[in-house]
């Protein structure tokens, strides 16, 4: 399973939403530690998310200035 840590995640659902919309990864990293404040095993790093928004998602920095 490729990026099994965001693939298994319990709100995977919306950490794609919000990278599909343009959010950025930091953006997204802090919706995680703010949803799960105790639970540190919920939280992703911004270069995981980073990497599964590059290569699963294909989404890049000129392509995201045009979202």
């Amino acid at each position: 399973m490729v990026f099994p840590k965001i693939m298994t995640h319990p709100q995977k659902n919306l950490i794609v939403k919000l990278l599909r919309d343009g959010k950025g990864v930091r953006h997204v990293r802090k919706v995680l530690q703010d949803m799960y404040p105790d639970d540190r095993s919920k939280w992703l790093s911004v270069p995981t998310l980073q990497a599964f928004r590059k290569e699963h998602m294909k989404l890049e920095g000129d392509a995201l200035e045009d979202v």
